[in-house]
């Protein structure tokens, strides 16, 4: 029966604790988006230095971010998984961010 099987782990290995927080980075990066965007919106695009303040607060912990996940990367016996995901995802929010910026020159 599949739904019996047992799973054993064979290993010591955890993840990587920066892996983790890069994660927590990127989803403060993302939330700080939402809310520029939100307020943008609410105030008809008069937000002005309170939605700049959000996106340099999204950049800033997107740089973060990368930072710990590549950190990461150093620990031994981890596993990378979250490290990967946290460091791409923070890697796609900057260069999205910088692209945001690119468009508002």
């Amino acid at each position: 029966m599949a739904g019996n099987r047992k799973r054993y782990k064979f290993t010591d290995k955890e993840q990587a604790t920066g892996g983790m927080g890069s994660i927590v980075m990127a989803i403060l990066a993302v939330l700080m988006f939402v809310l520029a965007v939100l307020l943008a919106y609410e105030t008809g695009g008069a937000g002005g230095a309170v939605i700049g303040l959000l996106g340099v607060f999204a950049v800033w912990f997107s740089g973060i971010g990368i930072y710990l996940g590549i950190r990461s990367f150093k620990q031994e016996e981890s596993f990378y998984l979250l490290s990967w995901i946290g460091t791409i995802a923070n890697a796609v929010i900057l260069v999205g961010m910088g692209c945001i910026f690119l468009i508002g020159l």
